[in-house]
């Protein structure tokens, strides 16, 4: 068994915390398919790699996906039917 040079170590930190910045930092144009293939294919390989920005960005999707389905609802027809009376009211 080989011990990992802890020189090479050394040399990958810096390369992962650029690659989690990158990632963090268009996470929302990536999440939006607004990045250039290439661009989205390496942070797609950073995340399979990198638990925390992964946890980020599945915290990020369930977020949109809470408030995509919040928006699609529609009120009771109750509510509305008030609302309407409301501004009947005040107009």
């Amino acid at each position: 068994m080989t011990t990992p040079d802890p020189r090479r170590l050394q040399a990958d930190i810096p390369a992962h915390v650029d690659a989690c910045a990158d990632a963090l930092t268009n996470m929302f144009t990536f999440l939006d398919d607004e990045l250039q293939a290439m661009h989205a294919d390496d942070i797609r390989l950073h995340l399979a790699a990198c638990e925390p920005c992964m946890d980020a960005f599945e915290l990020e999707t369930a977020i949109r996906e809470a408030v995509r389905r919040s928006c699609a609802a529609q009120a009771p027809k109750s509510l509305r039917v008030r609302i309407t009376q409301i501004r009947i009211q005040t107009d």
